[in-house]
């Protein structure tokens, strides 16, 4: 190593620390679509294909035993899910003379840059996963999206929330908002969650029976990060990466529904989520990094750059399709 080299591992551990705090306190709040999955972190050095295993219910008994006589036995039944761990990152560069002459924190302001990049990157790699589930509900129950001409509404959710019953999706409960007896208000009983976009909130706080976070018993004190109200038994969280299929669906005409630029209706999500839906599995103590590598480190003769970078290794596997919905539909102009 030449002499006057300062790598990083010649940072102080607490300055590392505080640039990894800051990395992981700006992507965490671009994180919406990790939130209702099992948790399965990975340990180093056991393989890269993370393997869910989950046993069959019993048919109930309902005829009696017979007198002296053993029943056959039953059989377990079990169906394995598995995944594979992937790795995403990038990295910046900041030259020794922007170092030098600029007023501004560089890897301070690096840190949260790359924060951000990280969390709505993992963010979108998630959502891209969960929107390629198979159980999927168009507005106003038409044949598939290139038909979709209708918007969001509650004899839809409630259909949706009916599929996922009769599946026997479970849904949270402990966490959420207790009843009370303040005038104009309902207690939120135990229910699923829903992704949905800007605009698609927009629509559903029109809908006769949605009750705003506000109005929770609470005053909204005990809802999720995100959490903008509920209809029945779906609470929603609000993301600006909710997938959109622009163009995706039936012709616009006198609908009144959003298109970008096209005749045809701009298709909206919610996704939502029953317990035990999908897993999340990231390779433990690196599921995200923050690497820093000093001027002079590698190919660097005259200590001219130094990089900042984030790397991510996860995976997310959905465990169950019958758990969680896709409900698809257009958003008013």
């Amino acid at each position: 190593m030449a002499n006057g080299m300062t790598t990083s591992t010649q940072v102080p551990a607490a300055i590392s620390n505080y640039y990894d705090g800051v990395l992981l306190m700006r992507a965490t709040p671009f994180l919406c679509h990790d939130k209702f999955g099992q948790q399965r972190p990975v340990k180093i050095k056991s393989g890269w294909k993370p393997k869910f295993r989950r046993y069959g219910s019993l048919d109930a008994i309902t005829q009696p035993l017979v007198e002296g006589i053993t029943p056959t036995p039953v059989q377990l039944s079990k169906t394995e899910v598995e995944g594979t761990l992937e790795q995403y990152g990038t990295y910046t560069e900041i030259t020794d003379f922007a170092d030098e002459t600029t007023e501004d924190p560089l890897l301070t302001e690096t840190a949260e840059v790359l924060g951000e990049n990280a969390g709505e990157s993992i963010d979108l790699v998630f959502r891209d996963k969960l929107v390629a589930g198979t159980s999927v509900f168009w507005a106003n129950t038409v044949a598939g999206r290139t038909d979709i001409v209708a918007g969001q509404s509650e004899s839809d959710y409630k259909k949706i929330e009916r599929s996922m019953m009769s599946s026997k999706a479970k849904m949270w409960r402990g966490e959420l908002v207790p009843g009370s007896d303040k005038v104009g208000s309902r207690g939120i009983s135990s229910s699923y969650y829903a992704i949905i976009d800007e605009y698609a909130y927009l629509d559903l706080r029109a809908l006769t029976n949605f009750q705003l976070r506000a109005d929770y018993p609470d005053g909204g004190a005990s809802a999720m990060d995100g959490e903008i109200g509920a209809l029945g038994h779906i609470r929603f969280i609000m993301t600006t990466n909710a997938k959109t299929y622009v163009a995706g669906g039936g012709d616009v005409g006198s609908t009144g529904l959003q298109s970008d630029g096209s005749s045809k209706v701009d298709v909206h999500t919610a996704l939502i989520f029953g317990k035990n839906a999908y897993g999340i599995c990231p390779l433990a103590g690196k599921a995200l990094q923050m690497i820093n590598k000093g001027f002079g480190e590698g190919n660097d003769p005259l200590n001219q750059r130094q990089t900042s970078a984030w790397k991510a290794t996860t995976e997310l596997v959905i465990l169950n399709e019958t758990f969680m919905y896709r409900y698809e539909f257009g958003v008013t102009a």
